[in-house]
């Protein structure tokens, strides 16, 4: 066992690696694959059998950017992937996103935008900015003297130079307006290419297994001390600790790569490939532990928690020196724990929460760390991996001859879509509606609009979700609700594809639901269905549920005057 000493001494070595001699890692870029090479050798120097895994992934190749106006250099930075080249135009501003969505596009201009809105809003309003003919884009920051790097990151722009400049800077840039400016970002041009991740293996005497995640690239331009050079330094010292124990699970200790990409859903791209490349060994899966942003000097020790309830209590019973709040959240919490949402797999992440002003900036270096709470992090992880490491998978995947119940994955989304539309039909309210009016709403089939509320449905609460396996083949899903206010559960949407129907596929289905709401301790429970529904009242009747209340629904053509 390292003393605390040693145990910072470490911590500060491979801190030094990651921040001062690689620095910057943005995702798929040259120093990317430098500091995997580097963490895989730390690995094997703990005498762990490591490996790396690639995975397809954006490249960023920008290095550096440049603003003139009548030869005056700005202090500007170019924002993740942004396209490499010269662009020399007028500066105009947009203000913000609706207000730049509402006019034309200055063609050749540059263009300064004030970013209000969400992520997709702001990425979706720079491709149509660089379709039609903006020179380069501006993007001031929301911090009065830092930047952050990915407040854009769209991997798919080509032309246009994307850079950005503090808050502060933004305010005398603005009295510029309608000078002639140069924009250049240097550096090489953004494609598709690979990131990976390097991966540990503690081997364990039983079938089960377990991961534990700390990414190691950092955002565009920033040297990722906090996000996430300290918790990479964290997993490297566990894995020194852990090597000499033994374990009923197989432990995977992964840095994972291009977590700050994060796609449209927000997660990390190197923890969807770990578990789009175990997929097959998903039913012994018990847990995912994520150490992402730790060790900021005002920060307080947070574990935030996704699962069942069994797994939230187990977690609350594992002693914690320093990090004893817990939170629930029941959702994806983004960056790598996505992966594991996505994937059906309860995770831990553990978390320094704080205002954060350098987060995804340049000033993300050691000036912001504590190297202390790094350290205090660390046993209470450990002792999270052991507790962890003897129990059983907490979502089980029932088999009954070749049907198998399984929890729902982002990647069955499809399918759901697609048995959705098929056994409808007869029963949805958006079918009779059409068939009332004579005609579809909105131009659009009944399902579509059917299917993506199914989907939306299962995105935000995945882990309340199962789906039907024959064959490998999804042919049926259910869901529940759960209104902890009220201390009542409610069956949700759920469906058996026509060809499959009539073989008990749907009881198996809601016997993993009632067992769900049994180990979440409740005890009072609903479910509604139309009246003309009778297949559904029946299963529902045979399941111990009585009929309390109808319904009745009302349609109305009002006719247009000429």
């Amino acid at each position: 066992m390292l003393t605390d000493h040693a145990l910072r001494e470490e911590l500060d070595a491979t801190l030094d690696g990651l921040v001062r001699v690689i620095g910057p890692r943005a995702p798929g870029s040259g120093a990317e694959k430098k500091a995997a090479a580097w963490i895989e050798a730390r690995f094997q120097d703990a005498g762990l059998k490591a490996w790396t895994e690639d995975f397809p992934s954006p490249e960023d190749g920008s290095e550096s950017a440049e603003l003139k106006i009548g030869g005056v250099s700005w202090r500007v930075w170019p924002l993740q992937f942004s396209p490499v080249g010269r662009a020399h135009g007028p500066l105009v501003f947009l203000g913000n996103e609706e207000e730049a969505a509402r006019v034309p596009v200055p063609v050749g201009a540059i263009g300064i935008l004030m970013p209000m809105a969400d992520l997709f809003t702001r990425q979706a309003l720079l491709r149509r900015l660089e379709a039609e003919g903006l020179a380069a884009v501006v993007v001031v920051s929301p911090l009065n003297d830092h930047v952050n790097t990915k407040i854009v990151r769209d991997p798919t722009l080509t032309r246009m130079p994307v850079i950005t400049l503090s808050y502060a800077d933004a305010l005398h840039l603005k009295t510029h307006e309608g000078k002639v400016a140069t924009v250049h970002v240097h550096g090489e041009p953004t494609r598709l290419g690979v990131s990976q991740n390097v991966v540990a293996e503690l081997p364990g005497s039983g079938p089960h297994w377990m991961a534990v995640f700390a990414h190691y690239d950092s955002a565009a331009q920033a040297p990722g001390a906090t996000d996430n050079g300290a918790a990479v330094a964290a997993l490297l010292a566990i894995a020194r600790r852990l090597k000499v124990r033994n374990f009923p699970a197989t432990i995977y200790l992964v840095a994972t790569g291009s977590e700050e990409f994060g796609g449209e859903d927000l997660t990390g791209r190197g923890s969807l490939a770990f578990f789009s490349k175990r997929r097959a060994h998903l039913a012994e899966a018990i847990a995912l532990v994520d150490i992402d942003d730790i060790g900021n000097r005002l920060g307080t020790a947070t574990r935030y928690a996704a699962g069942p309830k069994p797994f939230i209590d187990k977690l609350g019973a594992i002693p914690q020196d320093r990090c004893h709040l817990l939170h629930r959240l029941d959702v994806s919490g983004g960056g790598d724990n996505g992966g594991a949402y996505q994937y059906g797999v309860p995770y831990v992440w553990y978390y320094d929460n704080a205002n954060r002003p350098y987060y995804h900036t340049p000033a993300d270096d050691r000036t912001a760390l504590d190297l202390d709470r790094v350290a205090a992090f660390v046993p209470d992880i450990e002792k999270t991996i052991g507790a962890l490491a003897a129990c059983k998978p907490f979502f089980p995947h029932p088999v009954s001859g070749d049907l198998l119940v399984r929890p729902a994955r982002f990647e069955d989304l499809d399918a759901v879509e697609e048995v959705t539309r098929l056994a409808f039909g007869e029963v949805s309210l958006a079918r009779m509606q059409e068939a009332f009016f004579g005609e579809k709403p909105g131009g659009k089939d009944w399902h579509a609009f059917k299917g993506p509320e199914v989907r939306a449905q299962l995105k935000r609460d995945l882990y309340r979700a199962v789906v039907a396996e024959k064959e490998g083949r999804v042919v049926g899903y259910a869901t529940w609700h759960a209104y902890p206010g009220k201390e009542l559960a409610e069956i949700g949407n759920n469906a058996v594809h026509p060809d499959y129907q009539g073989k008990g596929i749907g009881k198996a289905m809601q016997a993993e639901i009632s067992r769900r709401m049994d180990e979440e301790g409740f005890v009072k429970r609903t479910v509604s269905t139309l009246t003309h529904d009778t297949a559904a009242q029946k299963v529902y009747e045979k399941l111990g549920y009585e009929r309390y209340a109808g319904s009745v629904h009302y349609l109305k053509r009002v006719e247009k005057p000429d």
